[in-house]
């Protein structure tokens, strides 16, 4: 068994399956209630640390769902398949591969047409980065693709990945890998 922590989720690691729970950071909630900041009262500080732990707890849920939402719709060879989730745990097939960088990563990104590239600008960039994508034998596959503010900033993940399947597809397939 494995763990690893995101921005907003704890991932678990068992045997081929990933399970994916919203952040409880617990200690640093009780960090932000015993904290004073000059004049703040004991009230202000145990509202701080609600307003945190909602915050993340909410944002954990939002991408195990927009994750669930995004596999049933999109169903594609370059994502995780996700087999379950009820908001508060998602379970996905783990990818073992290796975490790529971003030297290897914007060649691929310029293979794409320069219309999906423009687009490509326009979503939540968390679920882009290298970190979020692991090289296999099949080709790169996107382990973390979840999207918390729902939109990205114009476009959704799942609308992108929608609209630019094939060319995505033929970008992230194992026989476009250089190197």
């Amino acid at each position: 068994m494995q763990i690893a922590y995101g921005q907003s989720r704890t991932v678990v690691m068992i045997g081929g399956l990933v399970f994916k729970f919203p952040r409880n950071e617990i200690f640093l909630v009780l960090k932000r209630i015993f904290k004073r900041d000059g004049e703040a009262s004991r009230v202000d500080g145990i509202r701080r640390a609600a307003e945190y732990f909602w915050y993340w707890f909410l944002s954990g849920i939002k991408e195990n769902l927009s994750e669930a939402q995004c596999w049933r719709k999109v169903r594609a060879s370059f994502l995780a398949p996700t087999y379950f989730t009820v908001g508060f745990m998602n379970i996905q097939r783990r990818v073992d591969g290796e975490k790529t960088s971003w030297e290897e990563m914007l060649p691929l990104w310029e293979q794409l047409l320069r219309d999906a590239r423009k687009y490509s600008f326009r979503i939540n960039r968390h679920t882009l980065r290298p970190e979020n994508i692991r090289r296999t034998y099949q080709g790169y596959i996107f382990v973390d693709y979840g999207d918390r503010h729902g939109y990205g900033k114009e476009v959704g993940l799942t609308l992108f990945f929608t609209r630019w399947k094939p060319e995505l597809e033929r970008v992230f397939a194992a026989g476009e890998q250089k190197g």
